[in-house]
């Protein structure tokens, strides 16, 4: 399991920095292996996950897939899944 949480300041256009969240998204696709869980805990606007972040998580060919119920429940006993995700689904990664 992969938990992200970086800062997600201000831009100088108003909108949110998303450097920290590339960063991490891309050191994160370089390593990550299937069945690895990976979710992204951050104050952004809605559609972060599937726009920005899992795109560039599976650069290297694999594919973002839903999280079983055991997976979300892990995710959730570690306080991870807040209410910043909002409906965003939990990813796997598959080949």
């Amino acid at each position: 399991m992969v938990i992200v949480c970086v800062p997600t300041p201000l831009a100088a256009d108003g909108g949110p920095d998303l450097g920290a969240v590339e960063g991490a998204a891309r050191t994160i696709g370089e390593h990550v292996r299937p069945g690895t869980l990976v979710v992204l805990e951050s104050t952004t606007y809605p559609g972060t996950t599937e726009e920005v972040f899992a795109p560039l998580v599976t650069a290297s060919g694999l594919r973002a897939g839903v999280a079983s119920s055991d997976a979300a429940a892990a995710a959730a006993s570690t306080n991870a899944v807040t209410s910043n995700i909002g409906s965003q689904r939990l990813r796997t990664m598959t080949r």
